[in-house]
């Protein structure tokens, strides 16, 4: 009997000593409090939003008890993509129970104006997560009124290929007009007119149709511009833009999908979408002369020549080309180097301010390259095929071609 009642009464002890365990156990994991996070500032004063060309003030104090195991901001648009994003881990309050989050992030003018989620996150090691969001306005900032000085502008772009171009050396051979092409049109044209200080697109305007450049490869799909103003005389007056105030600059924005690009096509950043070299000539009425090189100073880049090449197929956007006057405190350098040609000034007095449409249809030397023509074109792979024919006849080298050099 003693036997019995020794092994119920170890049985009891037993019980109790574990239901004693579990429920302190339990009762510890419930006293531990989640993540927090607290004195929450986005923008100086908590406003909210911000222009472009300034620096964005994220601060926040987050706390786990638990320890942190990772805290970070992001900021991303919530349409579509932009130059402005932010996935910023803080390493330094990782182990600690508590610490601050102060951060000024850079909103570069090429910012995408519009609406981003702010996302503030914190987990401890118990893999608890604490979040935190808000969106933000990015608003473009006040520029300066465009002042027009011309009539006409007549801007051409010209297919071609390398001779080793770059901004110093080697030469650009644009491909001659073929007027029999009637949709790979080897130079294409766009021209605006300033009609009592607005300016309007002429009906004739196409979309620029270009090839993208073969992925790992420069200078295999190059576009040369030409742009030519005129006075309201018909006088061509390009030498009054030809100064050291005045630079062409190239955006593009408004990027969408071309009707080539698949499903799940991430569309680039704009500072991806293509590249460009200044191929100013001195005197600038003159073509590059490869016998007797005559560029304009590279530390004086003006923009009315120069050459294109797309880094990304399937898309279609907005070509903003500008013609920025420095005048005063304005300096056209930046600490003595040339501003890049997407690098846009703000608060500068503008002489041109147009957009033209660029669809990049395909890559170059793509095995789709037919079917995605006569796709962008709304025509046939037979119509396409008999422009490439026509093209094929003509010797960009030969005898009367009248190509451009740049």
């Amino acid at each position: 009997m003693n036997t019995f009642y020794k092994t119920l009464k170890a049985t009891f002890l037993v019980a109790l000593f574990t239901t004693v365990f579990v429920a302190c156990d339990k009762d510890e994991k419930e006293i531990i409090p989640e993540p927090k996070i607290e004195e929450i500032e986005i923008g100086e004063g908590n406003v909210k939003e911000i222009t472009v060309g300034k620096d964005l003030h994220i601060e926040a104090k987050v706390t786990a008890v638990a320890t942190i195991k990772e805290a970070k901001v992001t900021i991303k648009a919530e349409e579509g993509t932009s130059d402005f994003e932010v996935n910023q881990v803080y390493d330094k309050l990782v182990g600690k129970t508590s610490g601050e989050i102060h951060s000024h992030f850079d909103v570069p003018l090429t910012a995408k104006v519009g609406k981003y989620a702010v996302s503030i996150v914190v987990t401890d090691n118990l893999n608890r997560t604490k979040t935190y969001q808000q969106v933000i306005t990015v608003k473009a900032k006040e520029e300066t009124p465009m002042v027009v000085k011309w009539h006409k502008m007549e801007i051409s772009f010209i297919e071609g290929h390398s001779h080793g171009v770059t901004a110093t050396k080697g030469y650009f051979h644009g491909n001659p007009e073929i007027p029999e092409v009637k949709y790979l049109k080897p130079v294409q044209k766009i021209v605006f007119e300033n009609k009592e200080g607005k300016i309007v697109a002429s009906e004739n305007n196409k979309p620029l149709r270009w090839q993208a450049r073969v992925e790992e490869t420069k200078g295999l799909s190059l576009y040369g511009i030409k742009i030519v103003y005129f006075d309201a005389e018909g006088n061509r007056i390009n030498e009054q833009f030809a100064t050291d105030r005045h630079q062409h600059f190239f955006l593009a924005q408004d990027i969408t999908k071309n009707v080539n690009a698949p499903a799940d096509k991430v569309l680039p950043q704009p500072s991806q979408v293509l590249s460009f070299i200044y191929r100013d000539t001195q005197p600038e009425s003159e073509d590059f002369n490869k016998n007797s090189p005559n560029l304009r100073n590279v530390k004086d880049p003006v923009g009315l020549k120069g050459i294109f090449e797309p880094d990304v197929p399937h898309v279609n956007f907005n070509l903003r080309i500008v013609l920025a006057h420095f005048t005063g405190e304005n300096s056209k350098l930046i600490n003595g180097e040339v501003r890049a040609f997407n690098q846009l000034p703000v608060s500068i007095e503008k002489e041109t301010d147009v957009l033209v449409p660029v669809h990049v249809y395909t890559q170059r030397a793509s095995k789709k390259y037919l079917e995605e023509a006569a796709k962008e074109f709304g025509v046939t792979k037979a119509d396409i095929d008999a422009d490439e024919n026509i093209i094929l006849e003509v010797d960009p080298h030969g005898e009367g071609a009248s190509p451009v050099y740049m």
